[in-house]
């Protein structure tokens, strides 16, 4: 047998033969170590011993000569745990998990799910038809029209995600390409051992669905769908551009050969039609490809947004890397391409040098692409592994056995021609050499091969050229982590020091180059204040101007919650507590400023809209408030609205501000109530900052800190609402409650308690509030930002970063523990983090003053007169008298060292997200790969990009961030400001300033010139001047 691969099969066969049956209570072991031995966890699952099975059975059929007493035993040791232990006969479905010694069900914590059901039906066909089980073929019959009876989609084709009591899919998705692209797998050999009509039809079906409308126009195949195969979008924003998750390319390439397979071997279509199948299948194959694969290391990235390459993941997975090699033999087969040939030798070659384990055999989980050593740790199934680790719930001997089998059934069945033979006998070479390399003997093309036209004759290919082969331009980024940058030279630091009590005053740190600047300081400060001057005032006036005229609601209250481009009035009509509050926020920040321009009509609107929040959206069981009210104020669970964290804080920041500033105590006490109300719910005392929340059974998801497992809620009952908000809960397939993307802490969270608290210990002078602040203050700068000067999204409860991207495995979402292939989860939002920098440092000024002797939780102090400081929420605060006065818990070195590494990280959010020649920030992107493919730039980034700027500009006494901050006013005032009907638009595209036709916010699709939104009120654009103008004064 040659020596690659074949000779490999040994190392997989005789490592899972001796160490992975369980001798006492049947099956494979739940986890090995790297040497075989069985290790916790226990527990074992549908999918491990279900591709045991498969890669067992099939093994024994291969090979006759191989047959021992030993193998037979280990297969009915096998099918046996799963037919008598994870079967429900109530059904004939199988649960997703058993614990060691066969129990499982709902009372142990395990369900079902269709997806490790595939593999059940998968294993248990392919054993009986090799083996002559009737049994086995007659409970993998049965398992699939069973689910067949609760999932199939009549109308559209295909299979809904479902659960067996009832269910809502993990990311809320109707359909996924994991579940189908497995569906596919089961149903082949299903049909292959019964002739079941129902099954040949079902099997046809799901092909075309995946193959004709999965796959784009575009070529791309993503991982959600609608029922009607639309692509499911779970959280629009403006880095995606219709996709929503990136395209995991280990499921593409395995998706080319896997249905091709099953178009050959049991799919009845018309040739026509799987012409036009395969011809889809090849180009979206080729893309992947292009995009997602190293053909110098022979190595298939994890995943990766469409036209922007690999994602910025470290590591490499088996899984991937074995689906490469399948998938680029049949892509060289399709289309006659010998390159593809020459990938599929790298590609071995890789896996041979970095994931075999040539002393114990089998091969690891996981390396790191830079250097192909194994991964420390790796996570799945909410647990944390060792790098080594052979086997677990996901990892058998079904990826690795595959690819072998595979490879040699296919070299056998098409006859490919070797590069070599030795005169003498005609065996293979061992290697040969060309190009500069060595191949392995074995190797059946690379780019000199010319003979592989004469085994593409044999191949009897009737597909050789792809019409969209000639419209797709090659595109790869590879991923680079950049260097990590150094902190600011120490006389920066001391001026950032010298700079904390001082905010209200823009000047250059000392020790800032001027000359760093392409003006200097003083001519790029003196062309800054003679624009601001030009532009600010009419600016406010169109603002200011616009939301009085148009926005107040005289019947109900508040205001209104959409405006068009004039300022009339259009649907929806419920009104969004964040709306209300920033509306709060700035008209009392208004009146405090300028008391010249104080009128009854804004102190009528003011009263107005605190009343409507106070009266209509606060829940006084609690003192919270909902996310949501109808138009006349009614609100709560039974209108479908809900309360979360997120939003209440605008309502802590609008009712502080307008508080402190009016003197009205009873907005300040709302709001204290409201913080210690949230702080008793979702406070994270292990690990500081506040938890994600879950309002409808009113706790937070216990989460640990190595994983986002939550525990189960006794008594909870599922919601009737599809919700996808950000604290609102889904359920997961064991009936979890956790939020939109499972991720235990959010940036934006933590952002935004920043904002309320500095203006709630303003307005109170509270020692909890204080402390909290300070605490928030410290995690986002300290713990966020990474050691790489990144802050991203999503955050574990102990501020490690949390990765969306599933992999492998489709249960397994979201937890960069669990996923260690991937970096960095969602794209860096440059918005939020230029917002971080000027705001987190602004609070600073809070923090570090003193607090009154008798200042305590619960104490409030008198709050300040209409006259005070009424900036933004932000600048110099009152110091509090007393002289028996107590610090925070910021120190004055912990602050230099806060804004060091916030100015650390926002300059990288401007060399990689800022465009210094138009003035325009970009919405987001993965580090250091600059910009997503968006189109659209939206306005609130663009304001906060201008107060950032300017702080950064103060923090470095680099000019040159003085001369952006002019160039991003010409772009808002140019484009963004409407000079016709006042007030900014949502978003315009990049490439030339024109408004867009409509854009996309809560789930519902806007005319492009609307004004006004349950996001977009008068907050980022009226903060942005007012907050400018106090800086420049």
């Amino acid at each position: 047998m040659p020596t690659w691969p074949f000779g490999r099969l040994d190392d997989i066969y005789t490592f899972w033969m001796n160490h992975g049956p369980d001798p006492e209570y049947g099956g494979f072991y739940g986890t090995l170590d790297r040497r075989g031995q069985a290790v916790e966890p226990t527990d074992k699952s549908l999918v491990q011993q279900s591709r045991h099975l498969w890669f067992l059975s099939t093994y024994f059929g291969r090979f006759p000569e191989r047959r021992t007493q030993r193998l037979l035993e280990v297969i009915k040791s096998t099918r046996a745990f799963l037919l008598d232990h994870m079967r429900d006969p109530a059904d004939g479905r199988f649960y997703h998990m058993a614990a060691r010694d066969g129990s499982h069900g709902v009372q142990h914590g395990f369900d079902k799910s269709l997806y490790s059901n595939s593999f059940a039906i998968y294993g248990l066909a392919t054993h009986g038809r090799i083996l002559g089980d009737a049994e086995s073929v007659a409970a993998a019959l049965r398992a699939f029209k069973s689910w067949d009876d609760l999932a199939h989609d009549a109308e559209n084709g295909g299979y809904l995600e479902t659960e067996s009591r009832p269910i809502l899919d993990q990311v809320g998705a109707p359909k996924t390409l994991n579940t189908h692209l497995h569906v596919v797998e089961a149903l082949a050999p299903l049909f292959q051992a019964t002739g079941d009509a129902l099954v040949q039809r079902r099997l046809a079906e799901v092909v075309e669905a995946v193959a004709l409308k999965m796959v784009g126009n575009d070529d791309y195949l993503t991982g959600d769908y609608q029922a009607n195969y639309t692509r499911f979008i779970k959280q629009p924003s403006d880095n995606s551009s219709g996709y929503d998750s990136p395209v995991v390319y280990g499921h593409g390439i395995e998706v080319l050969w896997l249905v091709n397979e099953a178009l050959t071997e049991a799919v009845t279509v018309s040739a026509a039609s799987a012409a036009l199948i395969r011809s889809r299948l090849v180009a979206m194959a080729e893309r992947v490809i292009r995009e997602g694969f190293d053909p110098v290391n022979g190595m298939l990235a994890d995943s990766g947004y469409p036209g922007q390459g690999p994602l910025q993941s470290r590591n490499a997975e088996w899984w991937a890397q074995a689906e490469a090699v399948l998938g680029l033999v049949r892509l060289a087969q399709y289309t006659g391409n010998a390159t593809y040939l020459s990938y599929v030798s790298s590609a071995l070659t890789y896996i041979d040098r970095y994931f075999r384990d040539k002393e114990y055999g089998e091969w690891y989980w996981s390396v790191y692409r830079e250097n192909g050593t194994v991964v420390d740790s790796f996570s799945s199934d909410g647990r944390t592994y060792e790098g080594t680790t052979k086997g677990n719930s996901w990892k058998a001997s079904y990826h690795s056995g595959r690819m072998v089998l595979n490879l040699q059934a296919w070299d056998k069945e098409y006859g490919e021609w070797y590069w070599s033979v030795y005169r003498e006998n005609g065996t293979v070479v061992d290697s040969f050499s060309s190009d500069g390399r060595t191949y392995e003997g074995t190797t059946k093309g690379n780019s000199w091969k010319a003979s592989y036209h004469s085994g593409r004759m044999v191949l009897n290919l009737q597909i050789s050229s792809i019409a969209h082969k000639a419209r797709i331009s090659p595109h790869a980024v590879h991923a680079m982590v950049p260097p990590k940058r150094s902190l600011p030279p120490p006389l920066v630091l001391a001026g950032c020091l010298l700079l904390l009590l001082a905010v209200g005053q823009l000047r250059p740190a000392p020790g800032g180059a001027a000359a760093e600047g392409s003006e200097g300081w003083p001519a790029a400060f003196s062309r800054l204040l003679s624009q601001a001057d030009q532009l600010l005032p009419d600016m406010l006036d169109d603002i200011y101007t616009f939301w009085m005229n148009h926005g107040p609601d005289p019947e109900y209250g508040g205001f209104y919650a959409m405006l068009d481009r004039r300022g009339q009035a259009v649907g929806p009509t419920d009104k969004s507590l964040v709306q209300q509050s920033r509306h709060l926020w700035f008209l009392s920040t208004y009146y405090g400023r300028f008391p010249e321009r104080r009128t009854q009509r804004l102190l009528d609107v003011i009263k107005s809209t605190r009343a409507f929040l106070l009266d209509h959206m606060r829940d006084p069981a609690d003192g919270r408030f909902f996310h949501m009210a109808a138009r006349n104020g009614s609100h709560g669970v039974q209108h479908g609205f809900e309360k979360n964290m997120y939003s209440n804080l605008f309502a802590i920041f609008g009712l502080a501000t307008h508080g402190r500033i009016l003197g009205d105590a009873e907005s300040v006490a709302a709001a204290l109530r409201a913080f210690k109300s949230w702080d008793d719910l979702a406070h994270d005392a292990e690990n500081g900052g506040y938890l994600e929340t879950d309002s409808r059974c009113d706790r937070v998801p216990q989460v640990c800190t190595a994983s986002r497992s939550a525990v189960r809620v006794p008594n909870w009952q599922p919601p009737t609402l599809c919700m996808f908000h950000a604290t609102r809960p889904i359920l997961d397939s064991s009936w979890v409650v956790r939020d939109e993307v499972a991720a235990p802490k959010t940036l934006n969270i933590h952002l935004h308690v920043v904002e309320a608290l500095t203006a709630l210990f303003q307005a109170t002078g509270d020692a909890l509030v204080q402390r909290r602040l300070a605490a928030i203050v410290e995690v986002v700068a300290l713990k966020m930002v990474g050691d790489d000067y990144y802050i991203t999204e999503h955050y574990h409860a102990n501020y490690t970063r949390f990765v969306e991207q599933p992999s492998d495995n489709s249960t397994n979402k979201n937890s960069s523990s669990q996923l260690p292939i991937i970096l960095y989860g969602p794209p860096v939002v440059y918005g939020h983090d230029i917002e971080v920098l000027w705001l987190v440092t602004e609070a600073l000024a809070a923090v570090t003053l003193r607090l009154p002797a008798n200042a305590s939780s619960g104490a409030m102090a008198q709050p300040a007169a209409a006259t005070a400081d009424a900036t933004t929420g932000g600048g110099p605060a009152a110091v509090w008298a007393g002289p028996a006065a107590v610090w925070a818990t910021v120190s004055p070195a912990s602050a230099v060292l806060i804004r060091s590494r916030l100015v650390a990280m926002a300059e990288r959010v401007i060399r990689e997200g800022f465009d210094p020649t138009n003035g325009m920030l970009a919405g987001s992107g993965y580090p250091g790969q600059g910009p997503s493919l968006s189109r659209n730039a939206e306005w609130w980034a663009q304001a906060e990009a201008v107060l950032g700027l300017v702080r950064l500009a103060q923090y470095t006494g680099n000019a040159t961030y003085l001369s952006y901050v002019s160039s991003a006013l010409t772009y808002i005032d140019r484009y963004f400001r409407d000079k016709e009907y006042g007030e900014w638009f949502w978003s315009v595209h990049r490439e030339n300033g024109t408004v867009v036709d409509t854009f996309f916010s809560d789930g519902k699709v806007y005319e492009g010139t609307t004004k006004g939104s349950p996001w977009k009120a008068s907050y980022h654009s009226g903060r942005m001047v007012l907050t400018l103008q106090a800086w420049l004064a």
